[in-house]
């Protein structure tokens, strides 16, 4: 799992090699606006891992990648591409702070963290995500 995020965001980062431009817009978005998009596209992320690799679900798993790179995509088109970068990262260091319980394994921590219902609830944010 920690792979595939790592992926993820090596995904996200190697966009700033691509499209080194987009961070250049003069308009700059609110920092909490852009907090609370960053970590709502890791929860998506991780949404999706969980329902691909534990859940069995690879139809639940793409609908939610696929609202985590709208959340991108919206960022690309506003040239605002870095701030999402730092705000990923950022997101995924707090990440790094959920406890683990004990005798707790990881298909388990991942079941309870990103439950069916905290999945849902990012999704609806998801759908009512705007600059």
């Amino acid at each position: 799992m920690r792979q595939v995020m790592e992926i993820n965001a090596l995904r996200l980062c190697g966009l700033l090699v691509v499209f080194p431009v987009l961070g250049s817009a003069n308009d700059l978005l609110a920092p909490e606006l852009v907090r609370s998009h960053g970590e709502l596209y890791v929860n998506l992320q991780l949404c999706s891992n969980t329902y691909l690799e534990y859940r069995h679900s690879p139809r639940l798993a793409k609908h939610y990648l696929n609202a985590s790179l709208e959340i991108q995509s919206a960022y690309i088109s506003q040239g605002q591409l870095n701030a999402l970068v730092d705000a990923v990262q950022n997101a995924h260091d707090r990440q790094g702070s959920i406890e683990v319980y004990a005798g707790e394994g990881r298909e388990d921590f991942y079941k309870r963290v990103f439950s069916n219902a905290r999945c849902e609830r990012e999704l609806k944010l998801a759908k009512a995500f705007r600059f």
